[in-house]
């Protein structure tokens, strides 16, 4: 996601830790450079023979990668919420400012992208995720 910077001017990206960590394998791989198709794609020049990535939507059926997959998801979501509403001082400004139903919306904002952070942290560090 992309905006622009009240103050500055300049434009800000904002990612998230899952493509933050995705990026950082890529430039580990030299991923950056020629033969780059953009974020998100490896080049597969360089990938290791071993893995052989695919795309894959969400299961039908429930596994662990899927639950963590979707977990990701939901934290990436709450995390934008939390950005746009509660970072962004909207919910205690204006209209909003002193009232008590838009400061407990910004706390359970927070609170359930912590929580969601938490479980994820807990499926992936579990070791189910590996083969």
């Amino acid at each position: 996601m992309t905006r622009q910077c009240k103050n500055t001017g300049k434009y800000i990206m904002k990612i998230t830790k899952r493509q933050l960590k995705q990026l950082i394998n890529e430039v580990a791989l030299g991923g950056i450079g020629p033969g780059f198709h953009g974020f998100g794609q490896k080049k597969m020049s360089q990938a290791p023979k071993k893995e052989k990535r695919r795309l894959v939507e969400y299961s039908d059926y429930p596994s662990w990668l899927d639950l963590s997959d979707q977990i990701d998801d939901v934290s990436e979501m709450l995390d934008m919420l939390a950005d746009k509403y509660v970072t962004s001082a909207w919910l205690f400004s204006g209209e909003n400012k002193g009232n008590a139903i838009a400061d407990g919306v910004a706390e359970k904002l927070e609170q359930l992208y912590r929580d969601s952070e938490a479980l994820g942290g807990l499926v992936r560090g579990s070791g189910v995720l590996k083969k």
